[in-house]
């Protein structure tokens, strides 16, 4: 299996642990009847913790739109290289940092790692442009 596969199964594996701490958190903060309910009311200041893994959550499902067809399309076409491998390894390293950091409310930090994230990106689709030029 490709770094690039491996890097994706423990983004996919960030995400479900996200899953699965947001229903935890909300219980916690405003109670099962919430969390079993449609949940029409929306998180409040009451619940800062709870409201930041939600946008946490989305905000994972937006990277997720950009980081599985890039390393979809690395693996189609053959054409893992180093700068595919390093995008993959500090994408998941950086969305892992951000996925604790952006709940906890550490500010700085938590911009850091997502625009280390997003160069990530950036360095997985020059390298799948370039794999496919020297081919």
């Amino acid at each position: 299996m490709s770094l690039e596969m491996i890097s994706l199964l423990v983004f996919l594996a960030t995400f479900a642990a996200l899953l699965m701490a947001q229903p935890l958190v909300l219980a916690q903060t405003k109670g099962m009847a919430y969390v079993t309910g449609n949940r029409a009311d929306p998180v409040d200041a009451e619940a800062p913790v709870a409201g930041r893994l939600s946008r946490t959550v989305r905000n994972s499902i937006e990277a997720a739109v950009l980081f599985v067809p890039l390393v979809l399309a690395t693996e189609v076409m053959g054409t893992s290289n180093a700068l595919t491998q390093w995008g993959a390894v500090v994408f998941v390293a950086a969305r892992v940092a951000y996925s604790l950091l952006y709940p906890l409310g550490v500010v700085g930090l938590r911009s850091l790692a997502w625009n280390v994230g997003f160069a990530a990106l950036v360095a997985i689709a020059l390298g799948l442009i370039n794999g496919q030029l020297v081919q």
